[in-house]
């Protein structure tokens, strides 16, 4: 039986839960993160050890983390963004272990997430992006209010593979 996950702020202390997360996302997804696989594999735990700090001496991000017992299983990245003239925070490089899926664990990182933004930085509005192909994605962010006010072509690259995503947004 599985207790419920805990969500808390990553430090740098979790550098290497971090990294495990990110290759186990990528094992499953190879274009989880915007970057190419073996680029995401080549860094260490030191990188992410030093994002964390950089996140935490900034204020300007930070990463959310959920947690089932001691293992790192899901994540959202969060930070202020400059859109169309306006400061908004932005939600991205979200992931949730498999295992967690389909109860309701990954609307409650979402939900976070969208909390954090709004006691940090008193932002209402949130971004997110989400590749074109990610429909199961894409509904759950739908179902936490967000809504499709774009679509980015050629977002990013991998492999020489274009990648399209839609541009949502929130409490706007």
């Amino acid at each position: 039986m599985h207790t419920a996950p805990a969500f808390r702020i990553l430090c740098p202390g979790d550098a290497r839960e971090l990294m495990a997360l990110r290759h186990r996302a990528l094992q499953e997804c190879p274009d989880y993160f915007g970057t190419p696989t073996a680029t995401e594999l080549a860094k260490t735990a030191g990188h992410y050890q030093r994002q964390l700090l950089g996140y935490q001496r900034s204020g300007k991000a930070l990463l959310l983390g959920c947690w089932q017992g001691q293992r790192l299983a899901g994540m959202a990245g969060i930070k202020r963004r400059a859109w169309q003239g306006n400061t908004c925070g932005l939600i991205y490089s979200m992931y949730l272990d498999p295992a967690l899926r389909g109860q309701g664990h990954g609307k409650t990182l979402l939900m976070r997430a969208r909390q954090e933004i709004l006691n940090r930085w008193q932002l209402q509005r949130c971004l997110m992006n989400v590749e074109v192909t990610n429909q199961t994605a894409l509904r759950l962010y739908q179902d936490c209010g967000f809504e499709i006010t774009g679509k980015e072509q050629h977002a990013f690259w991998i492999n020489g593979i274009a990648h399209d995503v839609y541009v949502l947004e929130a409490g706007g």
